[in-house]
């Protein structure tokens, strides 16, 4: 049986409320070449809601090719590589059970990727279109900015170091780059980017040559903030971002495949995520400083 054009790995965790929504726009896809691998990890359920099983063989039904796998919890990074593990997909995209694609979002995708046939074994992509927002006592309200800003601009692992701002739905990567990479588990915040320079590296070391970084177009990511999101969840100083980002870049400045180049701009973001801007408009005007630097190195290589 040939393998799917994609695997769509979907983690969920108490958000019953939303996963009917996000599996019922993947079954309504225009594009069927796919599988889909949906993980409960640990899930208590959400009150009035079905459980993420019942919801799956409700829409795919219990004779489905897609795959439904049971999990202690272990975190969304656990989760995914579980994911990950099962995946026999060219193209490996994230969902999160609170997010949904609209009807031609795989099409479009598959349409754009086809046009870097010949590079899928070198290139990983985000998605640059995404639509974000906010669902507050159960009404929608899209956000005025774009969920990405310049991301059509980046296209190197360098300017990755820079934005970090790429969640794990817009991740689109050719599952042959990812091998035998998987997600940190002892990162609670920056998971997608560590997970991206690890296949930066893992390739380097392999290959003795760089992986393009590409933006595509395709419309029709639906990316859901709300009160229980864990990029809402925010103790006012972003310790934890902080914390974990620059567990990430002491990991590029120690990696002996990073260039003096990459090493540079790593060391600004550590010392960048050194400061905390909640001490007062000095911090956060020296935090501004490093990123515009940041920013003129990698715009001056590249």
């Amino acid at each position: 049986m040939q393998n799917p054009f994609f695997s769509i790995i979907v983690p969920n965790y108490n958000n019953e409320q939303y996963l009917a929504q996000a599996l019922q726009s993947i079954k309504n896809q225009t594009f069927n070449n796919y599988e889909l691998i949906l993980i409960d990890d640990g899930s208590k359920g959400t009150d009035g809601y079905p459980n993420s099983q019942t919801i799956f063989n409700s829409v795919f039904g219990t004779n489905s090719n897609h795959i439904f796998i049971k999990s202690v919890n272990n975190g969304v990074s656990s989760a995914r590589n579980k994911g990950l593990d099962s995946a026999k997909g060219t193209i490996i995209l994230f969902l999160d059970a609170d997010d949904y694609y609209l009807p031609d979002y795989l099409t479009e995708l598959h349409t754009e990727l086809t046009q870097y046939e010949d590079q899928l074994n070198c290139t990983m992509f985000i998605a640059n279109d995404g639509i974000m927002f906010r669902t507050e006592n159960d009404v929608d309200t899209p956000f005025n900015k774009p969920m990405i800003e310049q991301r059509a601009k980046h296209n190197s692992i360098l300017k990755e170091l820079v934005f970090f701002s790429a969640p794990a739905p817009l991740l689109i990567i050719p599952r042959v780059l990812i091998d035998n990479t998987r997600f940190n588990l002892g990162l609670f915040i920056g998971e997608e980017p560590q997970l991206m320079l690890d296949i930066y590296f893992n390739f380097k070391h392999k290959y003795n040559t760089k992986i393009n970084v590409k933006p595509l177009f395709s419309k029709g990511l639906m990316y859901r903030k709300h009160a229980n999101s864990i990029t809402t969840i925010d103790d006012g100083s972003n310790i934890r971002e902080r914390t974990n980002y620059k567990v990430i870049y002491k990991n590029v400045i120690s990696n002996p495949y990073s260039t003096i180049i990459e090493k540079i701009v790593a060391k600004i973001g550590f010392y960048r995520y050194s400061i905390d801007p909640m001490d007062g408009p000095w911090h956060k005007y020296s935090r501004k400083a490093l990123t515009l630097i940041a920013k003129v190195i990698t715009g001056w290589y590249l």
